[in-house]
């Protein structure tokens, strides 16, 4: 009986041992699994960061273009608040929802101009006939000085006649 007492105290012995083991290896997962954990929330907390970050440059992109279609537009910068966020952030959107509500807040579509017509164009060139040889009023008042200072009626005269042959 006595070597079966030494057999079940190695039986026992073994037993302890291998739970020293599982307590080592337990340990030793906790802790890897502590790291895991810390890992993963450090992550998380940079991936908000980073949302964060974006999200702010996204409403820094949008008020950005919004004021200057706006200004460019000479529109009050105070519309920019009832541009819905669903809107496209380029120019050609903005300036397309502006054109298409801008009546709702004072703001009128630039009118084109008005064709001009063949007769006008004929107006025109008849105007331009008559007062192409018209004298500028620079040189009336030049004219006008050398007359004054005229010493001679024969300097007057000459002034005249060069006048009428240009």
């Amino acid at each position: 009986m006595v070597a079966m007492s030494n057999n079940n105290q190695d039986w026992l012995d073994d037993d302890e041992f291998d739970l020293e083991e599982e307590e080592t290896q337990s340990r030793s997962s906790d802790d890897v699994l502590k790291k895991v954990r810390r890992a993963e929330r450090s992550k998380d907390k940079q991936l908000k960061e980073l949302q964060a970050e974006l999200e702010a440059l996204r409403k820094f992109q949008r008020e950005t273009t919004i004021s200057q279609v706006l200004s460019e537009k000479g529109v009050n910068p105070k519309v920019a608040k009832f541009i819905p966020a669903d809107i496209e952030m380029s120019s050609d959107s903005i300036s397309n929802w502006l054109t298409d509500n801008g009546e709702l807040f004072g703001v009128t579509a630039p009118t084109q101009q008005p064709a001009v017509n063949s007769e006008d164009y004929a107006a025109l060139r008849q105007i331009d006939a008559v007062t192409s040889g018209a004298i500028s009023p620079d040189d009336v008042n030049d004219a006008f000085n050398i007359m004054n200072n005229a010493g001679s009626a024969e300097e007057l005269l000459n002034f005249l006649y060069s006048q009428g042959a240009e």
